[in-house]
């Protein structure tokens, strides 16, 4: 797996956050271009998930809303990279690239 980073988003964390007591692997996304896509719907008992883009191209990522994966200044997940997302709420993913992008979920629950 490629170098893993902490997304920072604005109101992804909450704390104490409980401990992660079951995880799962879920089934490859791949994202149309021009696509944006819900990749995972909010989760009270989501500990944390890890989106890796296995894909060359970048996708774009927005928390709780769709348009926030849209946005200019939307969060940039490069391709052959993975950032780990820490907070329940729903994550939605836009692809603006010319070509199909996959991504590989990993997400834990407590």
């Amino acid at each position: 797996m490629p170098n893993v980073k902490l997304a920072s988003l604005a109101t992804s964390r909450i704390k104490p956050r409980p401990a992660t007591t079951v995880r799962f692997t879920l089934p490859a996304v791949t994202v149309a271009p021009g696509a944006t896509v819900l990749l995972l719907a909010a989760n009270a008992n989501r500990t944390g998930a890890t989106i890796e883009n296995i894909s060359s191209d970048a996708v774009y990522i927005g928390y709780d809303l769709a348009i926030d994966a849209q946005a200019p200044e939307g969060l940039q997940l490069p391709g052959l990279s993975a950032y780990d997302i820490d907070g329940p709420g729903a994550v939605y993913v836009n692809n603006r690239s010319l070509n199909p992008v996959t991504l590989n979920i990993d997400e834990g629950q407590g």
